[in-house]
């Protein structure tokens, strides 16, 4: 088991780094996501952020569409996630 500190860190790098350990068959304790760098302007981020979480399915909003959290662990996890092959059975043991 290793544990991987996220303070300081960029969100993007450090997640594919713990992907890439989670795909080779490790365990990882993920401490202070909290604190992860999300690199870019502002202004930027937050436009994105904005308009992802205004995605919206035309016929019931409630049970589709983009789900986007706003805790910190979450969007790391989703991160990592996303790098990983998750549909796949390799990468649904690994996550």
């Amino acid at each position: 088991m290793k544990t991987v500190d996220f303070s300081n860190l960029i969100l993007g790098r450090a997640a594919s780094k713990a992907a890439k350990l989670l795909s080779n068959g490790e365990t990882l304790v993920i401490l202070n996501a909290e604190q992860a760098v999300v690199r870019g302007t502002q202004k930027g981020i937050l436009e994105k952020f904005v308009r992802r979480y205004g995605w919206r399915a035309k016929g019931n909003p409630t049970k589709h569409g983009p789900k986007l959290s706003r805790k910190p662990d979450q969007l790391v996890f989703f991160s990592i996630k996303h790098m990983l092959p998750h549909q796949q059975a390799k990468g649904r043991t690994a996550l």
